[in-house]
């Protein structure tokens, strides 16, 4: 029996969640990693997606950039902005360079309210590749 990818283990675990969606959208390695999320990102949904995610980075060997994409999801959990901020230390840890884009107002509000943005830049995304 061979081993889950954490490609493979995102995708499985994803689809068993009602309100919330994680896929990966790099297009070719050398862009870097790039995840979208969207739904609803509370405590079942982090605590579900955040090993595969964690692996993902960890195993990652493409360019050092980890973008989030964050421009579907309508509501983060106090566990939502745990488990970003995890995945930023463990890209940290690889020597990439992580960042959310484009969150929908709501969610840039608590991302601000809590001073996330002073650690994992918020960008616009970009319109072509990751």
């Amino acid at each position: 029996m061979s081993e889950e990818n954490p490609r493979e283990a995102l995708a499985r675990v994803s689809r068993n969640l009602k309100h919330f969606t994680a896929e990966i959208t790099t297009v070719r390695d050398e862009d870097g990693l790039r995840v979208s999320l969207g739904g609803y990102l509370d405590g079942d949904a982090a605590n579900t997606v955040m090993t595969p995610l964690s692996d993902l980075v960890m195993t990652w060997a493409g360019a050092p950039r980890f973008v989030v994409d964050l421009s579907k999801l309508e509501y983060i959990s106090s566990l939502g902005i745990g488990m970003l901020t995890t995945l930023a230390v463990s890209a940290h840890r690889r020597s990439m360079t992580m960042t959310l884009c484009e969150p929908q107002p709501s969610v840039l509000h608590v991302l601000e309210l809590l001073g996330i943005p002073q650690y994992i830049p918020v960008i616009p995304c970009e319109k072509d590749g990751a």
